[in-house]
């Protein structure tokens, strides 16, 4: 699965998701709060599963996620910043 994120000044989330093994690509969208310093996400339409992480975890080469389901489980991601494909930093 790769997770491409952009933030904006104002705290909009932006994005893309991709599941290699099914050939899904969904679009992401959620926000970031300065004050508690945490950013959380949706995955295309579904509204009841949300990711959530530190903000300034993004910014490090491994970090983890908590994924929140609507049934009121969770599960930890890792989240891995990989090089650019074209080797542009």
């Amino acid at each position: 699965m790769f997770l491409q994120l952009a933030i904006s000044r104002e705290g909009i989330v932006a994005g893309s998701f991709a599941n290699t093994t099914n050939n899904e690509n969904l679009s992401v969208q959620g926000g970031a709060d300065r004050e508690s310093a945490r950013l959380a996400i949706t995955i295309g339409d579904q509204q009841d599963v949300v990711i959530e992480t530190g903000l300034y975890n993004v910014t490090e080469q491994q970090s983890g996620a908590m994924v929140h389901y609507q049934d009121r489980t969770r599960e930890n991601w890792l989240l891995v910043k990989m090089p650019d494909p074209q080797g542009k930093p």
